[in-house]
């Protein structure tokens, strides 16, 4: 369960940042800006996912952007939500 709602997360974020590219590549093509999208959406399909444990990629799709991907410390996530909810149980 851990495992899953941590993949879940990661597509998310994935998600988010292809989102961005491509509303960087819907730009380009209205404003008829003098990059090439067949560079642009080449440069997209060859980005590599670390794995988990890396560092963070930045990374361009070669439009003058700045795109960033967080990629997860670890396989698993700690299990804290009973720690959590006992800690807010205690406050009050």
């Amino acid at each position: 369960m851990i495992l899953t709602h941590m993949v879940f997360m990661f597509f998310k974020f994935l998600e988010i940042v292809f989102q961005n590219c491509l509303g960087l590549i819907y730009t380009v093509y209205i404003e008829g800006l003098s990059v090439s999208l067949e560079n642009i959406i080449a440069k997209l399909l060859l980005v590599k996912v670390p794995p988990p444990g890396s560092s963070a990629l930045r990374f361009s799709i070669g439009a003058a952007d700045k795109q960033s991907l967080q990629v997860p410390k670890s396989y698993s996530l700690p299990i804290t939500r009973s720690s959590v909810t006992m800690l807010l149980r205690q406050l009050g």
